[in-house]
């Protein structure tokens, strides 16, 4: 994983919604279609279920974050 250190003459990006959470959740295509149950990746946390990203796939913009 790089890391700011690794890196320290690239600025980091600004927020593009400052003050709002952000929440990104991986997950292959398969799964989100209901083909297979791999786990998903919630970024910073580690695997969630499935089913957990998929509902939060079909809410509004993902706001079950």
């Amino acid at each position: 994983m790089i890391t700011q250190a690794d890196n320290a003459d690239i600025p980091m990006p600004a927020p593009v919604n400052p003050g709002k959470v952000l929440c990104q959740i991986v997950v292959d295509a398969a799964t989100l279609l209901g083909r297979n149950d791999d786990p998903a990746e919630l970024v910073g946390y580690g695997p969630i279920p499935a089913e957990l990203a998929a509902n939060s796939h079909r809410t509004r913009s993902g706001s079950a974050c």
